[in-house]
């Protein structure tokens, strides 16, 4: 279990997401933000969560 944040590379909050045990390692995101709106193409920055506490920055590209 934990929890998905999704940024701009500005520090703009675009999504949020949650994961439980049964999808943990993958999860499929529609490439919406809060609004339900497609994001940009451009450079995305992630952080998550796990519900242990372990967290990672990852960095990832959108191409539309």
């Amino acid at each position: 279990s934990g929890q998905i944040r999704i940024f701009t590379l500005s520090g703009e909050r675009v999504q949020q997401l949650d994961f439980i045990g049964n999808n943990a390692g993958t999860l499929t995101w529609n490439g919406r933000n809060f609004k339900g709106q497609p994001i940009a193409s451009g450079v995305y920055f992630s952080y998550v969560k796990g519900e242990d506490g372990s967290t990672a920055v990852l960095k990832f590209g959108v191409e539309r």
